[in-house]
């Protein structure tokens, strides 16, 4: 259990999960395993599981035995059985790093990330085939601050006034199609601890743009195969008027 709960904090705090619903007895051994130095999960709100109205759970006369969870719903108790729990040290959506360190591969990156002895408040892991334009000041560092201004699943802007040169992660998965722009340049796309996105900046105020642009690849191979397929539809089609046509004829 123990090591169940430290890799399961590991994995919610890289990927900016702040909330978890669990069990409320659950919360001792997430500070205990999970969070040891901060214990930082916290209730949010605890919550009993109850049936909705016109349900029963006992089975009294004239209402509906519940059959599933669809029948049921939270209320909230003080001392409810279940709880949302807000972890506080999970990683936010966008920070800045003055300090990061880059793998030779990708298998070492992921043993990196599951290391005690690496802490992803502190540093960023920068994938060895992205590009990063400085060398890591001290962890210590005070790298700066980054809040996100404007969001659309495809258009992300953030503003980050970086106090040296820092990498700006923005914790969110990295693709190919994902672009990115700071100050109306387009920049580097660093992939940063295996599967987020990230950009390096220098110092000073800046304005980044994280954007989704689809290859046009895949939009002509799917309306090639459209046309083809109506292609051979009309042919068939043709086919068969044309023996129909021909049995009449004779």
């Amino acid at each position: 259990m123990p090591a169940v709960i430290a890799s399961a904090a590991r994995m919610w705090k890289l990927t900016n999960t702040r909330y978890v619903l669990a069990a409320a007895s659950l919360l001792p051994n997430l500070n205990q395993y999970g969070d040891p130095q901060h214990q930082s999960f916290r209730y949010a709100e605890r919550f009993n599981l109850v049936a909705k109205p016109g349900y029963t759970m006992r089975g009294e006369p004239g209402l509906t035995v519940v059959a599933d969870a669809g029948d049921m719903m939270p209320e909230k108790s003080d001392q409810g059985a279940f709880a949302l729990i807000e972890y506080g040290d999970a990683l936010p959506r966008a920070k800045l790093y003055s300090n990061w360190t880059t793998p030779t591969n990708n298998d070492e990156a992921l043993e990196k990330l599951t290391s005690a002895m690496w802490e992803p408040s502190n540093s960023v892991l920068i994938s060895y085939d992205t590009p990063v334009a400085a060398t890591p000041l001290n962890p210590a560092a005070d790298p700066g601050t980054a809040n996100i201004t404007s969001w659309d699943p495809k258009d992300i802007k953030v503003d980050a006034n970086a106090k040296s040169p820092a990498v700006l992660l923005y914790n969110d998965r990295w693709a190919g199609d994902w672009h990115v722009w700071v100050d109306g340049k387009e920049s580097p796309l660093l992939r940063c601890n295996y599967i987020m996105r990230g950009v390096f900046l220098s110092a000073g105020q800046h304005t980044v743009e994280f954007r989704y642009l689809p290859s046009t690849t895949a939009l002509w191979v799917t309306v090639s195969a459209w046309l083809v397929g109506i292609i051979l539809l009309g042919y068939l089609i043709w086919s068969r008027l044309k023996a129909k046509a021909s049995m009449i004829l004779a």
